[in-house]
């Protein structure tokens, strides 16, 4: 199996590192699992090609960072464009690699739709979670925000078309069967993985970033 993941976040940030480097460590020892892609959403358009995640890649993990092109001040049209840009990127891979399925880390679950609806490749959200009503809720977004609106038309299009909608808590995965109606058969529950050890709390560590 032909596998891509992508994640909504760079290849160096700490929730990549701590949330997602686990997952793509134990897909890789999944002995029916051949290739992985790895897409990591890269910050800044200059970066050069070729920049590598500070982690170590089994050979079966092949990193293509996603980076943006320069982008207008406008917010929306820059949330636009970056969207087109991205699903571009993605499109070329896609239909060069052919891959059997795509996971996608929450909000990239919009890319996992584009690609099944133009290529026919089904696709798994994990960590799906209703994060418009999260920014509006957190008054981060407002209620005709286009930003708002347009977050919550995607998850709504990811909730009618993605094959698996993977939850990391077990109340809102019954939300989704008994509430939004969704069958039980699309849904699973994994929670947030992040090794313990690795990231603990460090006092001193946090002290000297703050002050840094």
């Amino acid at each position: 199996m032909r596998l891509f993941y992508i994640a909504p976040w760079p290849a160096s940030d700490p929730l990549t590192l701590s949330t997602v480097v686990p997952h793509l460590l134990a897909l890789a020892q999944e002995p029916g699992i051949d290739e992985i892609t790895f897409f990591s959403c890269e910050k800044d358009s200059a970066q050069p090609a070729g920049t590598k995640p500070t982690f170590q890649i089994p050979p079966q993990i092949r990193h293509r960072p996603l980076y943006p092109p320069p982008a207008p001040s406008f917010p929306l049209v820059r949330r636009i464009q970056l969207h087109n840009h991205l699903s571009g990127a993605l499109m070329q891979s896609a239909r060069h690699q052919k891959p059997d399925l795509v996971i996608c880390r929450g909000t990239t679950g919009i890319f996992g739709d584009m690609l099944q609806r133009r290529l026919g490749i089904p696709y798994a959200v994990e960590s799906f979670e209703p994060h418009a009503h999260y920014m509006l809720q957190t008054g981060t977004w407002r209620r005709w925000d286009p930003k708002y609106l347009v977050q919550r038309r995607w998850e709504e299009r990811v909730k009618r078309n993605a094959s698996a909608l993977i939850t990391v808590s077990h109340g809102y995965a019954r939300h989704l069967r008994d509430r939004e109606g969704i069958s039980p058969s699309r849904l699973r529950t994994v929670p947030c993985w992040v090794d313990g050890d690795r990231f603990r709390i460090d006092p001193q560590a946090r002290l000297q970033l703050r002050q840094g």
